[in-house]
């Protein structure tokens, strides 16, 4: 999983089918982490969980445990062991959305981000060797904006969530499978009018539309180029225009203080690689389509920087 060798073992059929659901399409993914493989452990043990919607509450005793727990069921991840523990009801293992997406892939990857693979909360999108970085804060139109780059045929490495590896060289991770967009894109798409929603494990509704499977690179991206894009909607034209290093370093550490307790002077490296030297600011109108000119512009201008200077 993103690289990382991953031992996955349960005590029923039933919790090896929901590790599979979430985990199976990374098999055939070479390894490229040293050490002892992380190990999960899934307990489907008596119990129940209480009426009404499921709930995971977070607790962190120390920057190197991450525990989750509902009314019946509890997982436990040590950083530094490399082990997660989840001790499950039936009701929460049948209960995909909560079981698989709110605690057996949050303790997973949190477990495999403490081995350089920092997350940023971030779209990506891939064109020959240059990736680009589409960041904001939640609901700026990061998803939506990669659907449509997708739809122009442009690649997709993750939709909300990237992975920085720093060694033995800068390498970026998603979850290139699926994309998560708000209902109301639908009526820009004609595609997407006969999907319904689905309430995720964070209570958010959205429509789970798969990536087209020609537009996932091969992982990991080895990127030569990354660029970094705010995003900003607005009422208005799509506009673009430069911003500073520190402008991309604020907009991408915004709530990360989970990740800069947990991985500390890593988090700091990724996010001065990120930055570098500035990137840009993407207004939005509200068609999405409008912007493609603009991440194209933005892509040519990545690609200049490794152009060698001609003279006559």
């Amino acid at each position: 999983v993103l690289g990382v060798p991953v031992e996955f073992s349960c005590n029923t059929a039933a919790g090896l089918a929901a590790v599979d659901e979430s985990f199976g399409g990374w098999r055939g993914v070479g390894v490229s982490a040293a050490g002892e493989p992380v190990r999960v452990r899934v307990i489907v043990h008596p119990g129940d969980e209480s009426p009404g919607p499921v709930s995971v509450t977070w607790r962190m005793p120390d920057t190197r445990r991450i525990i989750g727990h509902t009314a019946g069921s509890v997982g436990i991840a040590d950083l530094e062991r490399r082990d997660v523990f989840i001790y499950a009801t039936p009701t929460l293992l049948a209960d995909r959305v909560h079981f698989c997406h709110g605690l057996l892939e949050a303790l997973t990857l949190t477990t495999i981000n403490a081995l350089d693979r920092s997350p940023l909360h971030a779209g990506a999108l891939v064109r020959d060797g240059s990736v680009l970085l589409l960041t904001g804060a939640s609901g700026q139109g990061k998803s939506t904006l990669v659907y449509t780059a997708m739809r122009a045929g442009m690649d997709v490495l993750a939709d909300d969530a990237v992975y920085i590896q720093l060694r033995p060289e800068l390498r970026l991770w998603g979850v290139p499978s699926r994309l998560y967009l708000l209902p109301d894109v639908r009526g820009v798409f004609p595609e997407l009018g006969s999907l319904e929603p689905t309430v995720l494990a964070n209570g958010k509704t959205k429509l789970v539309i798969p990536t087209d499977p020609a537009r996932r690179p091969m992982l990991p991206v080895r990127a030569g180029r990354v660029g970094a894009v705010i995003l900003r909607r607005s009422t208005g034209p799509v506009s673009l225009a430069r911003v500073s290093a520190a402008d991309i370093r604020s907009t991408l550490q915004a709530d990360l203080e989970t990740w800069f307790a947990l991985l500390g002077d890593t988090m700091e490296e990724v996010i001065g690689r990120v930055a570098g030297d500035g990137g840009w600011l993407l207004t939005l109108s509200a068609n999405p389509l409008e912007a493609l000119p603009c991440l194209s512009r933005v892509f040519d201008e990545l690609d200049r920087r490794d152009r060698p200077a001609h003279s006559d």
